[in-house]
């Protein structure tokens, strides 16, 4: 085994040549990204959401067939569940992404 310098960090370490990252720096490659596209995705899906609510009022109807408009309160909560479901996916899809490229460095150390 050789002593090669991490390409991220600098750190000197023992490799076989297959990799050329530190242990520390191989376990800090988290999917950061994923997790803040889907931080932002419940952002906006919250305000979305409210305004959505706000713009397209509820129409509902009494016994005299008189409308009234209201705070569209369905709405608002479909779109915090569609984006609370895509960001999990998201996430879910950043996870798998951190697991494989775990995998391929244990491959490549043997």
């Amino acid at each position: 085994m050789e002593k090669i310098s991490c390409k991220r960090c600098g750190q000197k370490f023992e490799s076989n040549g297959a990799s050329s990252l530190c242990y520390d720096c191989r376990r800090k490659r988290t999917p950061s990204i994923y997790f803040g596209i889907a931080v932002t995705i419940i952002i906006l899906g919250f305000i979305g959401g409210i305004i959505m609510g706000a713009t397209n009022k509820a129409i509902t109807y009494d016994d005299d067939f008189d409308s009234t408009e209201s705070f569209n309160t369905n709405l608002m909560i479909d779109y915090w569940e569609n984006s609370i479901i895509v960001a999990i996916i998201i996430c879910g899809i950043g996870s798998i992404n951190y697991r494989l490229n775990l995998i391929i460095d244990n491959k490549q150390e043997k």
